[in-house]
């Protein structure tokens, strides 16, 4: 006789649009914080997150642009609001691409939703000529990975 494990119970409340989701663990109910705002564990739900890493030194890289411009892009294409959209950047990095190390950048954008297959092409576009006139990285030494958290993938068994 084994005893059953089982997840502590979560909870997702929708926020008003200030906010994203929140995760509330064994909280019971999320608490008014008196503000009219609920307060608990927040969870990036509706925020999309960029996350670029190069090979290129970024002392003398005006990097403010590339995160202006780069917040404006991945907003207008995906459709979120600037103010959920998270960017990540990390230079000087050991990134070796084609067999060599000239310039070149690997990116990540993860989203809940709003990617579609036309979305993925403006995304490498967009995001591609950006960093191409601010770090001077060829678009073909560019690659983009992208992951919609909202996309149920089916695994086949082995």
């Amino acid at each position: 006789m084994g005893v059953e494990w089982r997840p502590p119970p979560v909870s997702l409340y929708k926020l008003p649009e200030t906010c994203n989701y929140i995760r509330v663990r064994n909280l019971g109910k999320a608490k008014d914080s008196g503000r009219g705002k609920r307060e608990g564990v927040a969870v990036a739900g509706k925020m999309p997150c960029l996350y670029i890493s190069t090979n290129v030194c970024l002392d003398k890289v005006d990097t403010e642009s590339i995160f202006v411009e780069t917040t404006k892009a991945v907003s207008s294409i995906i459709g979120r609001p600037e103010k959920f959209v998270m960017v990540i950047l990390k230079g000087s990095l050991a990134i070796s691409f084609g067999g060599n190390k000239d310039p070149a950048v690997y990116a990540e954008i993860i989203a809940m939703g709003g990617i579609t297959r036309e979305v993925k092409r403006q995304l490498i576009s967009t995001l591609g000529s950006i960093l191409h006139h601010k770090l001077s990285v060829p678009p073909a030494r560019f690659f983009l990975k992208v992951f919609d958290t909202t996309v149920h993938r089916s695994y086949s068994k082995l």
